[in-house]
């Protein structure tokens, strides 16, 4: 997995190698991205930061699994 500011297009891109095994099953998470000094919830696990390289600011890519995920944080 990787994680990119693109300071071009104002947003984090992230890639995210998936297997082609068909035999392995499917994995679904939620992921969402915070900012720095944003309230995390516990149960989010950290993948990656990204940061803007000409600004003070940094992002910081979290993963929930799927099974975890409350209905009101699905968007």
């Amino acid at each position: 997995m990787h994680s990119e500011y693109l300071v071009t297009e104002k947003v984090v891109f992230v890639w995210i190698e998936v297997p082609l095994d068909s035999t392995r099953p499917e994995h679904s998470m939620h992921l969402r991205v915070f900012h720095t000094g944003e309230a995390i919830p516990a149960r989010y696990q950290h993948l990656a930061t990204a940061v803007d390289a000409f600004g003070p600011e940094a992002f910081h890519l979290y993963a929930l699994e799927a099974a975890e995920v409350p209905l009101q944080e699905i968007a």
